[in-house]
């Protein structure tokens, strides 16, 4: 029985590993730049395809090194390495870690790598083996991203103009301006916490449910919105669709015509008077 159990644990062994095999094969055949193999220290101990961006094609300046210890390292928040110490102490594979390093000629380099625990045919522990991938043009590519989002998100927050983001599916809030907070007198928060529906006489929720039906449906409208005092205000809304986080969405831009209606109302009241007083004149005149 005994000899059975342990023939049985053997071949589960090899299965795993097989499978491990399969896996990291698949890593490699998904793009990497160079190939690494550690021991059960984390000490590399084999580095082949040397020429790539984490070695500089030096041998000498690797081998017998953990990964934080290679030179030329730049600054990574030490809890980022506490964690994937803490991933190599349980054995654990792990994908897509992210360190920066500076090569010979002073460039920083984006290098991700990828690696799974090798064990041998008794299952003990002999390091790790992965690859690697420079990814600092990918990188480059995300950090210019961020800075156009992020010029992009100092606009719509300073901007002057009441300007909001609708989920174009929900119709939630998901962004907001200093200057529609101020204009319908929600805080922050309690506008993120609304639907465009919530800020609409009832009657006009299903003319709003419409408009986001059709995505080509972008124009300028006036609606009628409720501010959080109760107050009922006339707006034109222009309205852009746009990709917010992965989400359709549409960016609004808010034109309060409160000020603008009442004068226009004030000169037709003032038109009619006028046109009352001549009229009022001329059945003088005729008596």
């Amino acid at each position: 029985m005994c000899t059975v159990l342990v023939v049985h644990d053997v071949s589960a062994l090899k299965r795993s590993q097989r499978a491990a095999k399969r896996r990291f094969r698949r890593l490699i055949e998904m793009g990497s730049d160079w190939y690494w193999v550690q021991d059960t220290e984390y000490r590399f101990v084999e580095v082949p395809g040397i020429d790539m961006g984490e070695l500089d094609g030096d041998t000498d300046i690797v081998l017998g090194k953990t990964r934080w210890e290679l030179p030329g390292l730049a600054p990574l928040p030490e809890a980022a390495w506490d964690q994937h110490r803490a991933k190599l102490t349980r054995r654990e594979a792990f994908s897509d870690f992210v360190f920066l390093r500076y090569n010979k000629a002073g460039e920083l380099r984006y290098l991700s790598v990828s690696g799974e625990p090798l064990f041998d045919e008794k299952g003990a522990f002999r390091g790790y083996h992965g690859v690697g991938k420079d990814i600092t043009e990918r990188a480059r590519d995300q950090k210019a991203l961020e800075e156009s989002e992020r010029r992009y998100r100092t606009l719509f927050d300073a901007n002057p103009i009441p300007m909001w983001v609708v989920d174009a599916k929900t119709l939630a809030f998901l962004a907001v301006n200093d200057a529609a907070i101020k204009l319908y007198g929600y805080s922050k928060e309690e506008f993120l916490a609304l639907s465009a529906e919530q800020i609409r006489p009832e009657e006009d929720v299903e003319d709003l449910r419409k408009a986001f039906e059709d995505p080509a449906n972008y124009r300028s409208r006036i609606w009628r919105h409720r501010k959080k005092s109760g107050d009922v205000i006339p707006v034109k809304i222009t309205s852009f669709n746009l990709d917010f986080g992965g989400r359709r969405a549409r960016l609004g831009v808010i034109e309060d015509l409160t000020e603008r209606m009442l004068a226009e109302e004030r000169a037709r009241q003032s038109e009619k008077r006028y046109r009352d007083l001549l009229a009022s004149q001329g059945s003088s005149g005729e008596g």
